[in-house]
């Protein structure tokens, strides 16, 4: 196995999302953040993006907000297929 694999199994704690990384198919599958049911495509950079901005740990994320932050409205433009407006929402 991996490293990648590995890390992708360990944070996401999920079998199906740590063997879709090889599955070229690009199907629709989802994994549940926070209770809540994100969807990807298999093999794709929407598992990158769950996994840099989603499943690593707090202060390795893509984003990092200070817990004296309280943001009123953020502008999320560009938003692909939403994986930063997940994680800004539950903020």
């Amino acid at each position: 196995m991996s490293s990648r694999r590995l890390k992708y199994l360990i944070r996401s704690k999920s079998f199906e999302f740590m063997r879709n990384i090889k599955d070229k198919s690009h199907r629709i599958c989802s994994l549940t953040w926070n209770d809540k049911k994100v969807y990807y495509r298999t093999s794709s950079s929407d598992m990158v993006l769950i996994y840099e901005i989603l499943l690593k740990s707090k202060y390795k994320r893509e984003y990092y907000f200070p817990e004296k932050l309280k943001p009123k409205v953020i502008f999320d433009i560009g938003g692909n297929i939403g994986i930063s407006s997940i994680y800004l929402a539950s903020i």
